[in-house]
């Protein structure tokens, strides 16, 4: 069933307006919200539905702190998403890149949910040390792989909207109607 016009007016507004923010002021994100976002997560698409998606949440200063990366600082909240290996053992035949793209739509709406909370965010990638770290600290197994993770709190910049290509330009089949 199609969304009202000024409903899916809204959600377009929200795409097209996310931006990435790297700098956030001192207020709490309140531990509601990021059960919110976590929650909006989880209900992104998962391929045969085996919803591998697993989330570390950090938010404590000083796990944060040991937890940093060297791109951001400052952040309040570190949404850490995993994949839990083990459902595509018993689904064989699910293409390995779906798992990636399993937490690719996870994320997605979890920075959708931020902007529309008010809440500025980002997201990243781990190097080789920081991964290493990450799984000792919180003495993951084997089968939960990192992938990504989302910084968030509230914003303390603005960030300019970045030019896109037309779709003339992105769609590699257009013909002219």
């Amino acid at each position: 069933m199609p969304l009202p016009p000024d409903e899916l007016n809204v959600i377009e507004r929200l795409i097209i307006n996310r931006r990435s923010f790297r700098q956030w002021n001192d207020q709490d994100v309140p531990r509601s919200m990021v059960d919110r976002l976590i929650l909006a997560g989880n209900w992104g698409p998962t391929a045969c539905n085996v919803q591998p998606v697993r989330y570390l949440v950090v938010d404590t200063k000083e796990a944060l702190e040991k937890l940093h990366s060297a791109e951001f600082s400052g952040e309040k909240i570190k949404i850490i998403l995993c994949l839990d290996l083990r459902p595509y053992e018993v689904r064989v035949n699910i293409p390995k890149r779906n798992q990636y793209l399993d937490v690719g739509a996870a994320a997605q709406n979890i920075l959708i949910l931020a902007q529309a909370m008010g809440l500025g965010a980002v997201w990243g990638t781990f190097g080789e040390r920081e991964m290493v770290e990450i799984r000792k600290y919180f003495a993951l197994p084997e089968y939960i792989e990192l992938v990504t993770y989302i910084s968030l709190g509230y914003a303390s910049e603005s960030v300019l909207a970045p030019g896109r290509m037309s779709l003339d330009d992105v769609i590699l089949n257009r013909t002219s109607r």
